[in-house]
């Protein structure tokens, strides 16, 4: 994944990876009992990597939603120190040009919803939030509290993300970006559904302890 960085792109796995989802996407979409308009993509933790940067060169996808995976590697995430750590300057920059979800995840012109928990111990909030920033067009987030990494496939939030485009169901809501002032926090939210509670989950941890940082939550007034 990381060593293989000054062989010919044919023998690293990033291009592999990226190019059988485009094959597999387009022999999906080849089956007669498949309605080739309502296709999305999914991928959890390098599965997410990867959707990050698939979402950004195959357009034809109705959706995106990438599980943990984001980019932006090298300035913070779990390889930072003994993957890139090891790199010379010219290895870190010719893998953060290549394979990193950052140089792709710009051009997604599909809807895209991200999903992580707050401190996942490989993609952590500075570089998620960095990554989520790149998308122009449609996106929501679910952003959970402490939620554990692993291949978990009930997320509901995805469920109804995917209801929302593919079936045309009722739309999540859309939180805008926090306002911070004279000591207090609010937002305006979007949504066609009765809004029922709000908490607000924050921390004073650094990026660098993403892991291990404490979150404090306070419920907010509808």
């Amino acid at each position: 994944m990381f060593s293989t960085i000054d062989e010919p792109l044919e023998n690293q796995w990033s291009y592999h990876a990226v190019a059988n989802v485009v094959r597999g996407h387009s022999l999906l979409r080849s089956f007669k009992e498949v309605d080739a308009d309502r296709i999305a993509l999914t991928g959890i933790s390098w599965g997410g990597y990867l959707t990050c940067i698939v979402a950004g060169v195959d357009d034809r996808f109705t959706v995106a939603m990438p599980v943990y995976g984001c980019g932006y590697l090298r300035e913070n995430s779990v390889w930072k120190r003994d993957e890139f750590g090891k790199m010379t300057q010219s290895q870190s920059d010719k893998w953060h040009r290549l394979w990193d979800p950052s140089r792709y995840i710009g051009s997604a012109k599909m809807p895209v919803m991200f999903l992580n928990g707050t401190n996942d111990f490989a993609y952590p909030m500075d570089s998620y939030a960095k990554t989520c920033k790149l998308v122009q067009g449609e996106k929501n987030y679910s952003i959970q509290l402490q939620m554990k990494h692993g291949h978990i496939f009930d997320f509901r939030e995805f469920f109804l993300f995917v209801d929302q485009y593919i079936r045309k169901g009722t739309p999540m809501p859309l939180v805008a970006q926090p306002i911070i002032k004279e000591g207090s926090v609010s937002t305006t939210v979007k949504s066609s559904t009765k809004l029922l509670s709000a908490n607000l989950h924050y921390t004073s941890g650094p990026h660098e302890q993403n892991g291990k940082r404490q979150w404090t939550t306070v419920p907010l007034i509808v």
